[in-house]
């Protein structure tokens, strides 16, 4: 169940005290009387538009290998109508959707062509192919009288057409149209250009009045009954009167508007950075707002000490504070750059500090009392951190770069360089860093900003799992002495196929390998036996284990198109001719596992581009980060939360906890995967496996230099 959402919200529509949110495969519907929030529309591929209709009705179309229409009644939740759009030749770049009366639908590619449906009846009125040169940037729908007209966006020019017989009447020169919007009440055209001067015009589109202002450069309107609502690059709404333009009022907005909406109770708009506010019109009063990254989200870390804080890096150059209260989650943005893309983020609860690593081979230090920045320390010149990752006493800390290069540097001492742990990896696909103590003793550690934590006395010694290559994850023990650091190789765990991600396991006794092939091997490191192998869908991602370590998480594949169905797992012939793409390709999909049994718990379908899952401290939830921004909060099922909550009560107890309960599953007791053949997919030969190595096999030599 989907417990809220922060951000990357692309495409929305609202009716009536009713907000309708695009959610990547999904509809999010924000009932804001109501205050609740319901997850309908599973589409195939990622939603490209969004339209009220009629009554209770609504539509969404997703676009992919086909373009999908569904239409329901979010009264009741149900299902009307799903199908495909007819499919063309041509390659379809974009599609938009208006409804005045009937379902208008444009899809765009050289030219475009209108598709018009009957919403009532579910069936298509007509098609036309309305432009084969040039393509379209958007349109609006007027109900005039006795035809609709319909006003195609085009390279500067604008095309005005009949819609019952597709007769174009109309070619108005326009140089570079920024927005275009209509007055429903007094049938007017609102157009905005990219120098920000407004015009507006009649039906057949004379020139009525305009507006410029070398203060004032508009971005985007919505004008209803009398009013006209214009945003501005100043961080504005003004409202004036759409006849006479008088001005009447400004609402402060921060950011500068990009689109503005309204219903009969509600006034949305959205900034450049990706927000959205949602208003009473009439007592303009905030109701809500939607604050989050504009960018791809490329790491989620919550907060070791606080199960109600977590914290993001994203694309878009900030990072991310979120807090709860109750089930409602909140987002405070702090802008580093915008010239750079923020990759790995990591808490320092022993200094009170926040780690941020970024594209610019850039560590920078926020303090976590009020996230002042302190300091910067340039690690590379041309590499982007990939990972952080501090010893289990935070004494020192990991860093892996981009293509897999990762060291250990002392946090204690200006970060020094300490020790080089593994060379750069060709072709790498992921890549990470885990630091770890067996032994158990530990001090109680007491912070000014939270509660009580518990970690090692001393890094003396600690160990290391690092990418050793493509195929293979490799332990080291590392020792402290004469103040510099050595490291031991003493084990290697290979598996078939690409390493796609791995995790340790709490206890501390196991790690969990995904492999591109579809498999999640869990081996015991300690021995370097192979206790498990359990099946899991072909190119999933984002392996990650949750805290109590009775379930894992791993994202996988949209689904894959076959005879017009479209199958939960790819087919053979899918996977062997789109390698490149299905490494590539982002998946939509999260499953939950049993990490004992290898039983499939839960499953979070037609979600949107995932980047990143996290599990928060006590299990209740699953964050999912995307593409574009896009961040929910997700609540498990009843079974995971009893059982993982009595896990982690008995951890914090007795450390040794799993030594009682170990991992083995016969493979007998696992499906095969039978939708791919490993023989099909060529790969390098890949090294033997070292279950056990000798004291002196491979030493790492300290002395290093940084990139």
């Amino acid at each position: 169940m989907i417990i809220d959402y922060l951000g990357g919200v692309n495409q929305y529509d609202l009716k009536d005290d009713i907000v309708a949110f695009e959610q990547g495969n999904s509809l999010l519907l924000f009932d804001t009387v109501q205050n609740t929030k319901i997850k309908m529309h599973n589409h195939s591929n990622p939603i490209k538009a969004v339209q009220f209709c009629n009554g209770t009705t609504i539509c969404s179309l997703s676009m992919g290998y086909k373009n999908q229409l569904i239409i329901s009644d979010y009264s009741t939740l149900t299902r009307l109508y799903s199908d495909y759009l007819p499919q063309t030749e041509l390659i379809v770049s974009d599609i938009f959707m208006k409804y005045d009366n009937n379902l208008y639908i444009i899809e765009v590619y050289n030219g475009y062509r209108l598709i018009v449906y009957d919403v009532k009846e579910y069936k298509i009125l007509y098609i036309n192919d309305l432009e084969k040169v040039n393509p379209c940037f958007g349109f609006v729908i007027l109900n005039t009288k006795p035809k609709q007209k319909l006003c195609a966006l085009e390279l500067n020019q604008m095309k005005i057409y009949q819609t019952q017989d597709v007769k174009l009447t109309n070619i108005l020169s326009m140089s570079s149209i920024r927005h275009v919007s209509i007055n429903k009440t007094l049938l007017l055209i609102v157009v905005i250009l990219q120098n920000g001067s407004l015009y507006i015009l009649n039906q057949d589109g004379d020139l009525i009045s305009q507006l410029k202002s070398s203060q004032q450069t508009f971005t985007c309107a919505c004008s209803f009954d009398t009013y006209l609502y214009l945003g501005n690059e100043n961080g504005k709404i003004l409202v004036y009167e759409v006849s006479s333009l008088n001005f009447v009022k400004e609402i402060q907005a921060g950011q500068y508007p990009i689109d503005i909406r309204n219903s009969n109770s509600l006034l949305v708009y959205k900034l450049n950075d990706g927000s959205i506010f949602i208003k009473d019109i009439i007592k303009s009063n905030l109701i809500d707002s939607i604050i989050g990254h504009s960018g791809r989200i490329n790491k989620v870390l919550w907060d070791p000490m606080n199960n109600s804080q977590f914290y993001s890096g994203s694309n878009d150059g900030c990072f991310g504070v979120v807090q709860s209260k109750g089930d409602k989650f909140t987002m405070q943005k702090y802008q580093i750059s915008t010239l750079t893309k923020i990759k790995c983020v990591l808490v320092d609860n022993f200094r009170d500090d926040l780690y941020i690593g970024d594209s610019r081979g850039q560590l920078l230090i926020f303090s976590l009392l009020d996230f002042q920045f302190k300091r910067m320390v340039q690690l590379s010149q041309n590499l982007s951190l990939k990972r952080l990752e501090f010893s289990p006493a935070y004494q020192y800390l990991g860093v892996v770069f981009k293509n897999g290069f990762s060291i250990i540097l002392d946090s204690e001492n200006q970060l020094k360089p300490m020790l080089k742990l593994e060379d750069s990896i060709q072709n790498v696909k992921y890549c990470s860093i885990k630091l770890y103590q067996i032994e158990y003793n530990i001090v109680k550690l007491n912070t000014n900003t939270l509660k009580s934590y518990y970690l090692p006395r001393q890094d003396k010694h600690f160990n290391s799992l690092t990418l050793m290559n493509q195929h293979s994850v490799r332990q080291h023990q590392i020792e402290k002495g004469d103040n510099m650091l050595s490291a031991l190789a003493v084990n290697i765990f290979t598996v078939d196929g690409i390493v796609f991600g791995f995790d340790l396991h709490p206890s501390k006794e196991y790690i969990f390998i995904l492999s591109s092939f579809g498999f999640v091997y869990i081996f015991k490191i300690q021995s370097g036996e192979q206790r498990a192998k359990i099946t899991v869908p072909p190119f999933s991602r984002n392996l990650t284990i949750d805290k109590s370590g009775l379930f894992f998480a791993i994202a996988h594949l949209s689904l894959a198109p076959q005879d017009g169905k479209f199958l939960e797992v790819p087919t053979i012939e899918y996977l062997t001719t789109n390698v490149k793409l299905n490494t590539k390709t982002l998946p939509t999909n999260v499953r939950v596992y049993e990490c004992g049994t290898g039983n499939i718990s839960e499953r979070i379908n037609n979600i949107y581009y995932i980047t990143h899952l996290e599990f928060s401290n006590d299990s209740q939830y699953i964050i999912i980060a995307g593409k574009n921004g896009k961040l929910s909060l997700w609540g498990l099922n009843e079974d995971i939360l009893d059982s993982a909550k009595d896990v982690i009560q008995n951890l914090k107890v007795n450390p040794f906890f799993w030594k009682d309960y170990p991992i083995y599953i016969d493979e007998e007791d696992v499906q095969e995967q039978e939708i791919l053949d490993l023989t099909l997919i060529s790969r390098k030969p890949i090294a033997k496996q070292i279950n056990k190595t000798s004291k002196f096999q491979y030493t790492v030599n300290p002395k290093i230099q940084l990139i």
